[in-house]
């Protein structure tokens, strides 16, 4: 009987049949304020409670392959998302790991970041090239751009050209062609170790070879300008003996006259100095190292004095130490360019 008494008055609480209209109207306009205040409470709890888990802090882990730990792309998945952070993929070629190895993440290990951040994973996918190519018939320049281009400055290097390279006359094959390769093509490229390519490349036929010209008592700039004509790269020393020989004059080259030369080593000619000069005048050796590229490239040494240039060197020239004399005003900048774009400026004293 006492339960029926509670439930017969929570029921009266509620509208109903036997109220009258007044009644019933406010107890109606009661439960819906009732009903509207829940409401607003549940979401207020709903986005607090997600909020607090998105601002939640979280440290990165290390998910990236080191000396000791080898972490493939799987394990790396399953470690951040432990963490509650979620993962993009990139992918690059890599000499150095195997394919699906993680190399490098963003952001990096021990940082602090909110729960659903992304780290974002660069994944090797292996090295570019696995086995040697057929470049017989191809030009050695074209090869060491190709090599090059294969692997990327942080990359081991998997495969080299053998220096000095054999050069050998052909009747058939056009000059710089490459005619003998060893290892063969085809032959497999292992991950951890350098292969060599031993090339012979054609020198063309007899009597197109290029030989040196007879320098010996011409004038430095008359020299260069032959030896730029024909881009052979060239090195300049003074003479200590400054007695016996006129001012500017070269003294000795190498190689000596008419003999072949290999356009890849530079002729090197020692000269007479020049001691007569205006008061203002500077005269010496200008020494500079180009960085070796695959194939020759434009060089060129500007002097510029008072807003007026002057060149003094242009020559297509594969990388390695190239000097040369100067005779210019003191207070002159002296200009390196490669490919058209400025390496390097010196200030010229006396």
């Amino acid at each position: 009987m006492i339960m029926i008494d509670i439930l017969n008055k929570i029921k009266s609480i509620f509208p109903n049949k036997l109220d009258d209209p007044d009644t019933r109207y406010f107890k109606i306009t009661i439960f819906l304020i009732i009903g509207l205040l829940g409401s607003m409470v549940l979401i207020g709890v709903i986005v607090f409670f997600t909020n607090l888990k998105g601002h939640e802090k979280i440290i990165v882990p290390n998910v990236t392959t080191t000396e000791t730990n080898k972490m493939d792309i799987i394990d790396a998945i399953i470690k951040l998302q432990d963490k509650y952070l979620g993962v993009k993929i990139q992918e690059k070629h890599s000499s150095q790991y195997a394919r699906g190895i993680v190399i490098e993440q963003k952001p990096r290990p021990g940082a602090v970041v909110k729960a659903g951040r992304r780290v974002t994973l660069t994944v090797s996918k292996g090295p570019v090239i696995n086995k040697l190519g057929d470049y017989i018939g191809k030009g050695l320049g074209w090869l060491r751009l190709e090599l090059r281009s294969k692997f990327s400055s942080d990359d081991k290097v998997l495969i080299e050209i053998r220096e000095p390279v054999i050069y050998q006359y052909s009747d058939t094959i056009e000059k710089d062609r490459i005619i003998e390769q060893k290892p063969a093509p085809d032959t497999p490229i292992y991950e951890n170790e350098v292969t060599y390519i031993d090339l012979v490349v054609s020198k063309g036929p007899r009597g197109q070879e290029v030989r040196a010209g007879h320098y010996v008592g011409k004038n430095y700039v008359d020299v260069m300008r032959m030896l730029e004509s024909n881009n052979i790269p060239f090195v300049f020393e003074l003479s200590t003996d400054t007695q016996n020989a006129k001012e500017g004059m070269v003294v000795t080259q190498t190689p000596e006259a008419d003999e072949e030369i290999t356009r890849l080593v530079p002729v090197q000619l020692t000269i007479a100095p020049v001691v007569t000069l205006e008061e203002d005048e500077v005269f010496d050796i200008f020494q500079y190292i180009v960085e070796k590229y695959p194939i020759p490239v434009d060089l060129k040494v500007i002097a510029q004095y008072q807003g007026e240039s002057k060149v003094l060197v242009s020559i297509k020239h594969e990388g390695g130490k190239i000097s040369f004399p100067y005779r210019v005003k003191s207070g002159t900048e002296l200009i390196v360019y490669i490919m058209d774009m400025e390496q390097d400026r010196y200030l010229i004293e006396k």
